[in-house]
């Protein structure tokens, strides 16, 4: 999880593995019937993030957690070079989705 948006009450979930993760791909074709987030379930409301709106949630997370993200992007093998062009072109691969409530 990238993070909760306590404005909006929403998960946002990155598919670090990109488009051709399995989950990624079911949640495209037919959206999630439900969620869990530690011991609370609920039939969500899903958005996919535009790659606008995915470089700045990754930029949030990078800068509160700016070692976990180095650790994670080198693990998922990607890579980029610092810039917010460059962290656009690579959000553009690992899209994200908002899962709220009804």
């Amino acid at each position: 999880m990238v993070e909760h948006d306590t404005v909006t009450d929403e998960y946002i979930v990155c598919a670090g593995l990109g488009r051709s993760s399995d989950w990624y791909r079911n949640l495209v074709a037919r959206p999630a019937l439900r969620v869990q987030v530690g011991n609370r379930s609920w039939e969500p409301r899903q958005r996919l993030l535009d790659v606008t709106e995915a470089a700045d949630r990754f930029a949030r997370y990078e800068h509160r957690h700016p070692r976990t993200a180095k650790r994670l992007l080198a693990w998922m093998e990607r890579s980029y070079d610092g810039s917010d062009a460059g962290r656009l072109a690579m959000m553009d691969e690992m899209p994200m989705v908002a899962f709220g409530r009804r």
